[in-house]
């Protein structure tokens, strides 16, 4: 096996055993949990339900909103708003119940289409996020909250050229929205391109206010690259020592069996604590 494949491999496994926050709290069960989704309007004006605290520019925040700014119908607006409050209280799985039973009613309902694949993705049905999140699109009005989440979905697929094309696709219409960036860096690393995962991580992490969770993924990716003195730095500045300890153990155990150049089918002892940015 190649050195770079191992390290994909590495990358790979440390994504999908690693315990990872997600800013929208999308966890892609069984998949790259690295991935994450920013896709939710709150249901009241002004209210972030991402966690993502960098204030965007102006021309970011235009470019987000430039394709939102047709109103659901009266209908879909109600439901819409019952399933996003559903989703803030926790029970996303009973979200997407209370979508999918409008969507059978209102096949051809875009707004339900999208809203209903963003929460797919969310609970892990990435399938089912590809085929709504598609079904979604208008041409006539470009949304990035569909290319970001399309792109997540078929990142955690493992279609990683199609993902960076949906994730290039969001950031011509969000520039430099950290949570696309972030998705972006984690596909390329899952595709073996290492050196672009990690510049682009690097920019992430630049920007001022930057949230930890790309400074997180940046740790992983170049301790599973082997500079695990790095690794330690990165990691101690945004996590707890108990986590950082955990997971330079676990970088540590891959360099010291030399596992940098294959990975052990076995569980590690105590799996590395990653986190991710947002795709709203």
């Amino acid at each position: 096996m190649s050195k770079n494949n191992s390290t994909t491999n590495n990358i790979a496994a440390g994504i999908r055993r690693g315990a990872i926050t997600l800013a929208a709290a999308a966890s892609l069960a069984g998949c790259a949990q690295g991935l994450s989704l920013d896709g939710f309007p709150a249901p009241e004006p002004n209210l972030e339900t991402s966690s993502i605290t960098t204030q965007p520019s102006a021309e970011r925040t235009a470019a987000a909103d430039s394709g939102a700014a047709r109103s659901p119908k009266p209908a879909a607006a109600a439901v819409i708003a019952d399933a996003r409050k559903l989703r803030l209280a926790g029970d996303k799985l009973k979200s997407l119940e209370v979508l999918d039973a409008a969507g059978d009613k209102d096949p051809k309902d875009k707004d339900l289409m999208k809203e209903r694949g963003l929460v797919a993705l969310e609970v892990g049905k990435v399938r089912q996020a590809e085929t709504l999140l598609r079904r979604a699109f208008d041409a006539s009005e470009p949304d990035w909250r569909l290319h970001s989440g399309l792109g997540a979905a078929l990142a955690a697929q493992g279609k990683q050229p199609e993902a960076q094309l949906q994730f290039a696709k969001a950031l011509e219409l969000a520039p430099d929205h950290p949570s696309v960036l972030n998705n972006l860096a984690l596909s390329y690393a899952l595709d073996g391109k290492h050196d672009d995962a990690e510049k682009l991580l690097k920019r992430v992490t630049g920007t001022k206010g930057a949230e930890p969770k790309a400074q997180q993924n940046l740790a992983l990716l170049v301790g599973l690259k082997g500079n695990v003195g790095e690794a330690r730095k990165l990691s101690e500045s945004v996590l707890p020592p108990d986590t950082t300890r955990i997971n330079v153990s676990y970088l540590e155990s891959l360099r010291a069996g030399g596992e940098r150049a294959t990975v052990s089918r076995a569980e590690p002892a105590a799996p590395p604590a990653v986190a991710a940015a947002d795709a709203n």
